[in-house]
C-alpha cells in the first residue's frame, strides 16, 4: 500500500501473494508427495514441461478458499484511501520493510526452531509444513540454501580420513579379486546404466492381486543377476537426486532437505562416474529421451565428464507410449551407441528414461490398460485405482523392454554388463488403493513411511556373475557395487564406501539404516563418528573444490 500509495492495489496484492503460492503448493504435494521448497523455482522450467500429462483436480476446500480469497480481494477494491504525505509513506515503508526482513532472518534462524520447538526432525516434509504453517516452514528452508560444513571440517581432516580408506581392503567385493590394475583393465566389459523413470514395484508397499504379473521378466530372472531393493532419498520427483546420489557417490542426507543438487550446488567440473571411467578409457554417452535443459543436465553431464549427450531431438521416429518416448525406443538408442563404437572401445551408457513419468490419472489414445487390481474388479473403480492400473501397465512395458535388451546382449561376444534401477517410487495417490487393501498407515511408523521409498535395482552380465539377492542398498553405494562385479578398480571414495556398508548399507536423505535392519533418524547419535567422516568427504568433493583430492575421488 505504501509503495504504490494505493490501499486497494495492496490489499489485493496481499491477498494475491498467499493465494498463488497456496495453490503452488496444493498442486506440487499433489503431484510429488512433498510441499514447495524455495529452490523448486530454480526448477520451474523442468516442472512445467511435464504438466500436460497431468490432471488438475480440485476438492470442496480448494473451491471454498478460492471463493474466499476471491471475496476479499473484491472487498478490496471498493477501498479508496490514500496518503498524500510522500514523508509518512517512505518512513511507513522503510519501517516494513525491515520488519519483514527481521521476521524471515529471526524465523529463519535455529534458535526459534528451539525456542519455539517448531517441528523439525520428522521424515516426513509435509508434516513438517502442516504442523509449523506454511510460511514458517517455506522461510525455515532458506537457511539451507548453502551445503553447512561438518562438524571438525578441515582439508586435513579429510586427507586424514583418505588416507585410512586407501589402506583398507576391499578386493573380496571383486569377484576374480584382482591385484592388478593392469589385469584389471585387460578385459573390461561395457557398462550400461538405467536410471528408469518412476520405476518401482508396488508390492514393496502393501499385498494385492492382479489380472497378470506386471514384472514377470524382472521377477523371474535369476542367472548372472544382483538384486535388491534400493532405497532413494525422494518419491513422486525430484529425480536427479537419485541421479547425482548414484553418478557422485554422494548422499542427499549431508545436503538441505528437498534441495536439487544439480541445480544448487554443481556449478563446477568435479570428479564422477563418468569421467572416472573415461581415465580408464571408456567412451561415455549419457541418454535422455526428453528435453537436455532439465534439471540443468546439459551443464551437468558436461561436469561429470560424459563425451556426448542425446536428448529428445536425437531420437528418430521414436516410439512413444503417453506422450513419451518408450522404454524400447530408449534402449534401442543404448544399442545404437555399442553398435556404432569401434571394437577395441568399451562404453559406459548412462540412460534415464521418461515413459514412466507421472501423470496417470489421465485417458491416452492408443494407451490401453492390462493390468488390473483383481480386488477391485467389479467395482466402480476410483480415480487412484485407475491411476495405480495404469501405472503397472507401464511398469510391464518397461519390463518387456528390459527383457529385449538383455536378450541382444546375451547374444553378444563382448563382456556386457547392465544396471537397472528406479529413481523414486510415484506419488502417493497411486499406491492408496494398495495401502487400503491392507489396512496401512504410512504414517504409522518411520519403517511403514519408508516403504514408500524402495524402488528395484536388478544388475544383470553377459559373463559369470555370483548371482545373490543384496537386502538393502542406497544409490550412494551402487557405483561401487558396479565396478566391483565388473572387475575394475574402485576409487579411494569408493572404497571408503564399500566398508561403510558393511555397517550402515543405507543412508538416504531420509533416513539411515544399520547391517541389523535398525532405522535411524539423524538427529540421533548413533554412528555419529561413521557419518561425520562420510559428511567430511563428501563436503570435499562437493563444496571445497579449492582443497578437493581430486585423485581420492577418481
Amino acid at each position: 500500500s505504501f509503495l504504490l500509495n494505493s490501499v486497494r492495489w495492496g490489499y489485493i496484492l496481499a491477498t494475491l501473494f498467499p493465494l498463488v503460492f497456496g495453490v503452488i503448493n496444493f498442486f506440487v504435494i499433489q503431484f510429488r508427495s512433498s510441499p514447495l521448497m524455495p529452490w523448486d523455482f530454480l526448477s520451474a522450467r523442468t516442472a512445467l514441461s511435464i504438466t500436460d500429462n497431468y490432471s488438475f483436480t480440485f476438492n470442496y476446500r480448494f473451491v471454498f478458499l478460492i471463493i474466499g480469497f476471491a471475496f476479499l480481494m473484491i472487498c478490496a477494491e471498493k477501498m479508496n484511501l490514500k496518503i498524500k504525505s510522500l514523508r509518512i509513506r517512505l518512513a511507513a515503508l522503510i519501517l516494513t520493510t525491515i520488519c519483514m526482513a527481521g521476521y524471515v532472518t529471526v524465523v529463519k534462524s535455529e534458535r526459534t526452531t528451539e525456542t519455539f520447538k517448531l517441528y523439525h526432525t520428522l521424515f516426513a516434509p509435509k508434516r513438517i509444513y502442516m504442523r509449523n504453517g506454511f510460511a514458517v516452514a517455506f522461510i525455515t528452508n532458506f537457511r539451507y540454501l548453502h551445503v553447512q560444513k561438518p562438524v571438525g571440517y578441515t582439508p586435513k581432516k579429510a586427507k586424514e580420513i583418505m588416507s585410512e580408506a586407501k589402506v583398507q581392503d576391499v578386493s573380496a567385493t571383486s569377484p576374480d579379486k584382482h591385484t592388478s590394475k593392469e589385469v584389471l583393465l585387460k578385459d573390461k566389459p561395457n557398462i550400461i546404466v538405467i536410471m528408469n523413470e518412476a520405476f518401482s514395484d508396488l508390492s514393496a508397499r502393501g499385498k494385492f492381486e492382479t489380472n497378470e504379473d506386471y514384472m514377470p521378466f524382472i521377477h523371474s530372472l535369476t542367472e548372472n543377476t544382483i538384486k535388491s531393493d534400493l532405497f532413494v532419498s525422494v518419491k513422486g520427483g525430484n529425480t536427479a537426486n537419485t541421479e547425482y546420489e548414484f553418478l557422485t557417490s554422494d548422499t542427499m542426507a549431508f545436503l538441505p532437505n528437498g534441495s536439487v543438487a544439480y541445480q544448487q550446488f554443481v556449478r563446477q567440473p568435479m570428479p564422477a562416474l563418468p569421467n572416472y571411467l573415461k581415465s580408464l578409457g571408456y567412451k561415455t554417452t549419457a541418454i535422455h529421451p526428453y528435453n537436455s535443459k532439465g534439471w540443468n543436465r546439459e551443464n551437468v553431464y558436461s561436469y561429470f565428464g560424459f563425451d556426448t549427450y542425446y536428448s529428445k531431438t536425437d531420437f528418430k521416429n521414436p516410439k512413444k507410449i503417453r506422450d513419451y518416448i518408450s522404454d524400447e525406443s530408449a534402449y534401442q538408442k543404448i544399442i545404437e551407441t555399442y553398435k556404432n563404437k569401434s571394437p577395441e572401445e568399451r562404453i559406459f551408457t548412462f540412460e534415464v528414461t521418461m515413459q514412466n513419468h507421472g501423470g496417470y490419472d489421465k485417458d491416452f489414445p492408443g494407451f490401453e490398460t492390462s493390468i488390473s487390481l483383481s480386488q477391485y474388479d467389479g467395482k466402480k473403480k476410483s480415480d487412484n485405482v485407475r491411476a495405480a492400473e495404469q501405472y503397472l501397465t507401464l511398469i510391464k512395458e518397461s519390463d518387456k523392454a528390459f527383457k529385449d535388451l538383455t536378450d541382444y546382449f546375451q547374444k553378444e561376444e563382448e563382456p556386457t554388463i547392465i544396471l537397472m534401477f528406479g529413481d523414486h517410487q510415484p506419488a502417493d495417490n497411486v499406491a492408496k488403493p494398495i495401502l487400503k487393501l491392507n489396512h496401512i498407515n504410512q504414517d504409522s511408523s518411520v519403517e511403514e513411511f519408508q516403504n514408500g521409498y524402495i524402488v528395484p535395482m536388478v544388475m544383470w552380465a553377459n559373463y559369470k556373475l555370483e548371482s545373490r539377492d543384496i537386502p538393502m542398498i542406497s544409490p550412494n553405494y551402487l557405483s561401487g557395487l558396479l565396478l566391483s562385479n565388473a572387475g575394475l578398480p574402485l576409487t579411494g571414495y569408493q572404497t571408503f564406501l564399500e566398508n561403510l556398508r558393511k555397517t550402515l548399507p543405507v543412508i538416504t536423505g531420509n533416513i539411515y539404516i544399520d547391517k541389523d535392519g535398525n532405522y535411524h533418524q539423524f538427529s540421533e547419535d548413533s554412528y555419529s563418528e561413521l557419518l561425520n567422516q562420510y559428511s567430511i568427504l563428501q563436503y570435499n568433493h562437493l563444496s571445497d573444490g579449492k582443497n578437493r583430492v581430486n585423485d581420492f575421488f577418481g
